[in-house]
């Protein structure tokens, strides 16, 4: 029944992602909302692909990052993940307040490693 349960949230999230990533193409001029590129990026971590995750932090405008300081905390896991650099990781997910926002997806990221 779990592995039912795990491959419906793994279908959510890829479908969680698609929209996500549509809205960002569709948006005027290609810009989002901070708090969609937020998300993404979460979802990015949570689906443990740092690949998409950097390239997704590269093409956030810098306007955005100043807007919304949870952008920079949510990049700093990634980071920390790409550097494999398990303390920054575990600093990064728990010693955060996260909106309401990411909060399940990266209370989900901080599940895949505790």
């Amino acid at each position: 029944m779990k592995d039912i349960e795990q491959s419906e949230g793994l279908e959510d999230l890829s479908n969680l992602r698609k929209e996500l990533e549509t809205t960002e193409l569709d948006a005027p001029n290609g810009r989002p909302g901070s708090d969609v590129y937020a998300k993404l990026l979460a979802v990015y971590l949570q689906q443990n692909d740092l690949c998409s995750a950097k390239f997704l932090w590269k093409r956030i405008p810098e306007e955005n990052k100043a807007e919304n300081q949870e952008l920079e905390k949510i990049w700093n896991v990634g980071k920390a993940l790409w550097n494999r650099d398990q303390p920054g990781t575990f600093r990064g997910l728990l010693n955060t307040d996260w909106s309401e926002n990411v909060k399940s997806l990266m209370l989900n990221v901080t599940g895949m490693f505790v």
